[in-house]
C-alpha cells in the first residue's frame, strides 16, 4: 500500500477469531524416496554416465571426486536431506504466510475508497510489466497473444491490487487491536542492515523513521500470526 492515501482504522473491522486456524498440513517429512529422487537428477546431470545407469552406481569413489570434502554417498545423502528439510521449512512458511494473508484480506469489513485503489493501482501494473519483459515480451504484446483485453486486464489489476489493499488494512487493523509497536531503536531488528548506526541516520536524513517504524510493526505483527496461528490438518 503507498503512502499516498493511509485509510482511517476506525472505518474497518476484522470479522476474524484470534488465533486463527487454518486448514492445512504441517512441515512435510523427507524421505529416503526423496533423497533417491535428488540423487536421480544428479545422475541425469552428471557429464560422467559412462557405466552409471542407476543412483545405485553413484558410489564413495564418485562422491569424492565430484564432491571434494564429503567422505561418501551417505555424506552426500545426508547433506541432501538437510536441503530438502530446509525447502520444506520455507515452503511450508511460505503457503502458511499466504493463507494468512488471505484470511486478514476475507474477514476485512468495511469499504475501500476508490481513490485508495487507484492510488495502489500502479504497483501491480508494473508487476505485470516486469513478468512479461521476463518471458521477452512488452505487456501489450502479452496480453494481445494470451487474448487477454485491455479491459479484462484491468479489471484482473483493480481485483488484485484490492485485494492486497485489503491485506494491508487488515494488517494494520490487528497491529491497532494488538497494541503492536516498534520503538526507534528497535527498528534496525527487523532489516537486514550491516550497520545499524548508518542506517538509522540514513532514514532520520531522509525522514522515514515513522515509515520504518510502520514497515517494522508490520513484520512484528506478520511473526506474531505466523508464530500463534494454528494449523488444522487437512
Amino acid at each position: 500500500m503507498t503512502e499516498a492515501a493511509k485509510p482511517n482504522l476506525d472505518d474497518y473491522q476484522l470479522d476474524l477469531s484470534f488465533p486463527l486456524k487454518i486448514v492445512m498440513d504441517g512441515v512435510k517429512e523427507v524421505t529416503e524416496e526423496d533423497i533417491d529422487s535428488e540423487l536421480f537428477v544428479i545422475l541425469l546431470n552428471t557429464n560422467e554416465k559412462s557405466g552409471m545407469n542407476s543412483i545405485s552406481d553413484l558410489d564413495d569413489a564418485w562422491v569424492k571426486k565430484n564432491y571434494p570434502g564429503l567422505s561418501g554417498i551417505e555424506e552426500l545423502r545426508a547433506n541432501l536431506r538437510r536441503q530438502l528439510e530446509q525447502e520444506s521449512v520455507y515452503s511450508t512458511q511460505n503457503e502458511k504466510l499466504q493463507m494468512i494473508s488471505n484470511l486478514l484480506a476475507e474477514g476485512l469489513r468495511g469499504d475501500i475508497p476508490q481513490d485508495l485503489l487507484e492510488a495502489n493501482m500502479g504497483v501491480i501494473r508494473e508487476r505485470r510489466e516486469e513478468a512479461a519483459l521476463e518471458l521477452g515480451k512488452p505487456l501489450g504484446q502479452y496480453l494481445m497473444e494470451e487474448g487477454i483485453s485491455q479491459e479484462d486486464f484491468l479489471a484482473d489489476v483493480l481485483e488484485e491490487t484490492r485485494h492486497e489493499v485489503s491485506i494491508g488494512i487488515a494488517l494494520d487493523k490487528y497491529i491497532q487491536m494488538e497494541g503492536i509497536e516498534v520503538a526507534e531503536e528497535e527498528v534496525p531488528d527487523f532489516f537486514q542492515t550491516g550497520d545499524r548506526e548508518a542506517f538509522m541516520r540514513e532514514i532520520r536524513a531522509n525522514n522515514e523513521v515513522d515509515q520504518a517504524r510502520e514497515a517494522a510493526a508490520r513484520i512484528k505483527a506478520m511473526r506474531k500470526l505466523l508464530e500463534e496461528t494454528e494449523l488444522v490438518g487437512s
